[in-house]
């Protein structure tokens, strides 16, 4: 059984070829997708709603997360913090680079001493637009 297998089922997934591929995409990509980044990565292999239903049943098993952008589209990474379907939350800073359109996750994280005592945090989004490294020095060239 390959890794990405053992990812589905630990996640209490059956192992489909429209799982393994989406999941493969994001694992290969290392950036935050959106369902028509998929799409145009995996064309003529799963129609639109195959891989919206993917998407939706990965967030709710914890495999990834999701990042509403200043516009209000959103985009899709994997999780890296041990998440489930009972334990999922993404209090960590987006950067998304208006160039070269990468949304990254980062290992900056909302200190929860900032918040109102006695606020229950149960969703956050923390998304933050400018242009990467790699942009800014091709610019420079």
């Amino acid at each position: 059984m390959t890794a990405h297998e053992n990812q589905l089922k630990s996640h209490g997934l059956r192992v489909t070829d429209a799982r393994l591929r989406v999941l493969e995409a994001f694992v290969l990509k290392s950036v935050a997708l959106s369902q028509p980044d998929i799409m145009l990565l995996l064309p003529d292999t799963f129609d639109r709603v195959t891989v919206y239903r993917t998407l939706e049943r990965f967030v709710q098993h914890g495999i990834l997360h999701e990042i509403a952008d200043f516009s209000g589209a959103i985009r899709y990474a994997l999780c890296n913090n041990g998440c489930n379907r009972h334990n999922h939350r993404h209090d960590h800073l987006h950067l998304h680079c208006r160039i070269c359109n990468a949304t990254r996750c980062t290992d900056i994280l909302l200190q929860q001493e900032v918040l109102p005592v006695g606020f229950l945090v149960e969703k956050t989004s923390l998304y933050m637009e400018g242009i990467c490294s790699d942009c800014q020095s091709k610019q420079v060239q």
